[in-house]
């Protein structure tokens, strides 16, 4: 069964966040890396700078955080917060410690070296589904983080529709698998009444329940 862990990246200086990530793991689509583990797959989400809102979400589907103060400015403060709220573990860096320390020493921000830390998500579940979209000659389609164990032939609920689905297929990096374990992936879902994936796409931003 393959697993995996979800870090985001998060900074207010752009090219370290992506040479942070370029470190972590491959581009594989705008914003998300990849790479490969025994056992698993780690992902890797970087937020466009300025999107406090898609900094929160991938916060909120990831099991680590790195953040990288550049310029002690309003959005490293807005970072920072994010970081500290969002309850996860996670280590944080900067080029002057000093002013780190000064502005936002009284959250608690582990400072250090970034180190490679894979943790596994918790059985949530539920898979969110980031997007559904449909395939001629294979059908719906989902893609997103899984955060709970999933496999062919089960049967899930998809929100907020209330539509039972039929898992028909899994893929990890393209690559077929008979389940997975929790992480992000993509499958191809069957509704009990064989709906278009119009129907589906309700789901987007959405969730599907096991």
């Amino acid at each position: 069964m393959v697993g995996g862990s979800v870090i985001t990246v998060l900074s207010n200086d752009e090219a370290k966040a992506v040479g942070i990530a370029e470190r972590l793991g491959k581009r594989g689509e705008e914003g998300v890396y990849y790479r490969r583990l025994e056992g698993g797959v780690r992902t890797v989400l970087v937020p466009r700078r300025g999107d406090l809102l898609k900094a929160a979400e991938c916060l909120t589907l990831s099991t680590y955080y790195y953040l990288y103060v550049g310029e002690v400015d309003a959005e490293a403060a807005e970072l920072a917060l994010l970081a500290k709220a969002s309850g996860l573990g996670g280590r944080a860096a900067t080029d002057d410690e000093a002013a780190f320390r000064r502005y936002f020493g009284e959250l608690g921000l582990e400072l250090g070296e970034l180190e490679d830390v894979d943790r596994r998500p918790d059985d949530l579940r539920y898979i969110y589904v980031e997007r559904a979209f449909n395939v001629r000659g294979v059908g719906p389609v989902a893609i997103g983080f899984a955060y709970t164990d999933v496999r062919i032939h089960d049967k899930l609920i998809a929100l907020p529709s209330g539509v039972e689905v039929d898992v028909k297929s899994i893929q990890i990096l393209d690559e077929d698998q008979e389940e997975a374990a929790r992480r992000r992936a993509a499958g191809r879902l069957q509704t009990a009444e064989g709906i278009h994936v119009c129907r589906l796409s309700y789901t987007f931003r959405g969730a599907l329940i096991n």
